[in-house]
């Protein structure tokens, strides 16, 4: 038995950029891969080694988090204060900290950013609820390991001593500030160790590869084995097309036996 599967493939462009001109250069491309994404390609599977010279990169979300063992605060934002030769500053506004973790211990939040608004003093990084993942317990100390979270693959903080003991594939290690932080998720590829690190240590001003998703049209047997590439290059709305009744041009050169194939399955299925 075989099945068609739509899976992602990041893409870099030929440009290290900072977090905000990274966003906007691969704007019209469907934005910055998500932080899990990178995971599968760095831990999931052995497809960071054909990516190793775009790493570091920049992921999609921005970690949130107040000072090391302070608390969330109702209506009060969250600033980080760490800028170089004049440059912004980055603020979570109190108004969009979800209620449940005000007054938490150990808390902090993985943020899809909706937009960013952009002065000449700071930027101010605005999500919906729907955008915003409670993460607890949120390390606290720089460096320490955890079990990850599958939702985000941010490690969860957890007694030392039984983070050794865990299985290397549940390993993850992050890297934030002391001081409060609104920071987005880099991801780099030099090492075993390296390719765990979720670093929310960086400030938004240094320059990363800038990458995007785009999706290939791969035939998979019951052993998860590739055995055939369909199509390469699909995109997001090329795939909501297709499960509108739609055959877009980047599918066009599908056999009606395998279009069928797809139609029985219901619908493509989308696989990191």
């Amino acid at each position: 038995m075989t099945n068609l599967i739509f899976r992602p493939r990041i893409v870099p462009i030929a440009q290290n950029l900072p977090f905000i001109e990274a966003r906007n250069a691969i704007a019209a491309q469907g934005g910055l891969p998500s932080n899990v994404l990178h995971d599968n390609y760095l831990v999931g599977s052995k497809r960071y080694q054909e990516m190793r010279s775009v790493y570091p990169v920049w992921s999609r979300e921005i970690l949130v988090y107040p000072e090391r063992y302070a608390l969330f605060k109702k209506g009060i934002d969250i600033v980080d204060n760490h800028k170089n030769d004049g440059r912004k500053e980055w603020i979570f506004p109190g108004s969009c900290v979800p209620k449940e973790v005000v007054g938490v211990e150990n808390a902090g939040l993985f943020v899809d950013p909706e937009s960013l608004e952009v002065s000449d003093q700071r930027v101010i990084v605005l999500a919906k609820l729907q955008q915003i993942t409670v993460i607890t317990p949120f390390i606290q100390i720089n460096g320490e390991c955890g079990i990850v979270d599958d939702a985000t693959r941010v490690p969860l903080q957890m007694d030392q001593g039984l983070a050794q003991r865990i299985r290397d594939r549940k390993k993850r290690w992050l890297f934030r500030v002391d001081s409060a932080g609104v920071r987005p998720v880099v991801r780099d590829v030099s090492g075993f160790y390296s390719r765990r690190i979720i670093d929310a240590g960086y400030n938004c001003h240094g320059a990363f590869r800038v990458t995007y998703v785009t999706h290939d049209l791969i035939e998979i047997n019951g052993k998860g084995k590739i055995t055939k590439e369909l199509a390469r290059d699909v995109t997001v709305e090329d795939i909501t097309k297709f499960a509108a009744g739609v055959i877009p041009d980047s599918l066009n050169l599908l056999t009606s036996v395998q279009l069928e194939a797809a139609r029985l399955n219901q619908l493509f299925s989308i696989s990191s």
